[in-house]
């Protein structure tokens, strides 16, 4: 079954307007807190290292929640 990484890589291989992006659970006040570490089939890379390297955009729930909504 694919993962987070697959799935965006499948996404952003069609020609035109798309998005990807990884929600970064990096904050236990607001959810469960937890780093993810699943790789990809290709690679042990985490989604992370994997969104970085691939140009994703990153929400980080600690640092962008209070952006994404105001009134948390």
């Amino acid at each position: 079954m694919p993962g987070d990484a697959e799935m965006l890589q499948f996404d952003m291989s069609y020609e035109g307007p798309s998005r990807a992006l990884i929600v970064n659970h990096d904050d236990g006040h607001r959810e469960c807190s937890y780093a993810s570490k699943a790789g990809t089939f290709e690679t042990e890379e985490t989604v992370l290292e994997t969104a970085a390297r691939a140009g994703w955009v990153v929400a980080s729930i600690n640092d962008d929640w209070a952006t994404v909504f105001a009134d948390s």
